[in-house]
């Protein structure tokens, strides 16, 4: 079990790759203020009814493809809480990857 006093990051980058990550406002204006434009990284996801940080073919638009996050230091508020985003302890950090149903 993962707790936040045992969690060591591996930087494997999965969470980067397939997470889905709503976005508050606060999030949006402190990307904002680092110079990134709001069309670069927010789209609003029609399953949650939020906006959530963009993904290309890498997963997060600010993911290098490595283990690199480029915006680190003013992360959205899901990413630097993740894995403990809802619970105090995890099974394991790796996410859950849901498939949305293209028939919807």
């Amino acid at each position: 079990m993962l707790t936040l006093s045992n969690f060591r990051c591996e930087r494997c980058g999965d969470c980067c790759r397939y997470l889905t990550v709503k976005l508050s406002k606060e999030d949006i204006s402190a990307i904002k203020e680092k110079g990134f434009e709001e069309g670069f990284f927010v789209v609003f996801d029609d399953f949650i009814k939020s906006e959530v940080l963009k993904r290309d073919d890498k997963g997060c638009v600010f993911f290098d493809g490595g283990s690199c996050c480029k915006i680190y230091d003013f992360r959205p508020t899901v990413c630097k809480r993740y894995p403990f985003v809802e619970y105090d302890k995890v099974e394991s950090c790796k996410p859950k990857l849901m498939k949305k149903s293209r028939d919807q």
